[in-house]
């Protein structure tokens, strides 16, 4: 929980510093990249939300790795595959590239919600067991 609550603050703070300097951000990308096209500046904060958000699976999904559960880790990762794949080939043609990168946030947040939802019912069952 320390670990979460520490990365939260650290994405908060970066999740500031990047909306006010968003289009300084991106300039320096495009130094760095020379071919960008402006048109993606509207890509950054859905990557970045993305990103944090998968960043904070890895630390949620640690209970099942310790208590050795891998495949309840798998069947996060199916869920969370189809979400990509699915959000994809539906929303791609229509949307363009934006589409992918909030598809992206949506995959992170099912992994983490069936994360959730395993280690609850792990939890639970542990629970029962033990009386």
């Amino acid at each position: 929980k320390k670990g979460i609550g520490l990365q939260t603050g650290i994405f908060f703070l970066a999740f500031m510093i990047f909306i006010l300097f968003e289009m300084r951000f991106f300039q320096l990308t495009k130094m760095l990249i020379p071919g960008l096209n402006t048109d993606f500046a509207v890509l950054g904060m859905p990557i970045f939300l993305s990103g944090f958000l998968w960043q904070v699976s890895l630390l949620i999904h640690k209970p099942l790795e310790l208590s050795e559960k891998p495949k309840k880790m798998i069947w996060a990762i199916v869920f969370s595959l189809g979400v990509v794949v699915f959000g994809n080939a539906l929303y791609l043609p229509r949307f363009g590239v934006l589409a992918t990168a909030y598809t992206s946030v949506a995959s992170a947040m099912v992994y983490i919600i069936s994360i959730l939802i395993f280690i609850k019912f792990d939890n639970n069952s542990r629970t029962k067991n033990e009386y």
